[in-house]
């Protein structure tokens, strides 16, 4: 899945999460012309690639985006939030699709923008959920 060039600035805030769905869809998830993302609350192309290569999956990171490939391998890991509100969210959505679910270092951060966000992941999931 590839998200044309002429929208990313429109989406930029999304890429966290659209690329969590990305691991979803067939083939590659690539990102390109996203150089502000480096410049956003931690450096999300950097912040990205680690969490997913955390999971064991094949991630190129360029200048500008990212390429993430292959298949999860490791369905317990560790995510670092880089103190980053969007980080800790796209990944603490992943963590509830993870057979074993996940770690989040850091998740406070979320306060910064959503104060609900604990709240709102238990409606939409039915179920206790701990970060």
């Amino acid at each position: 899945m590839e998200i044309k060039n002429e929208i990313i600035p429109n989406i930029i805030d999304e890429i966290p999460i659209l690329s969590v769905a990305g691991l979803f869809a067939d083939g590659i998830f690539q990102i390109q012309n996203a150089k502000e993302l480096r410049k956003k609350e931690s450096d999300r192309i950097k912040s990205l690639c680690f969490n997913y290569r955390s999971l064991g999956l094949n991630i190129d990171e360029t200048p500008d985006g990212f390429i993430i490939s292959g298949e999860i391998k490791n369905h317990s890991p560790v995510f670092e939030s880089f103190d980053d509100h969007r980080i800790a969210m796209a990944f603490s959505v992943l963590s509830l699709l993870l057979k074993d679910g996940a770690k989040m270092n850091k998740f406070e951060c979320v306060s910064i923008s959503n104060p609900n966000f604990i709240f709102q992941l238990k409606n939409i999931v039915g179920k206790s959920w701990q970060k």
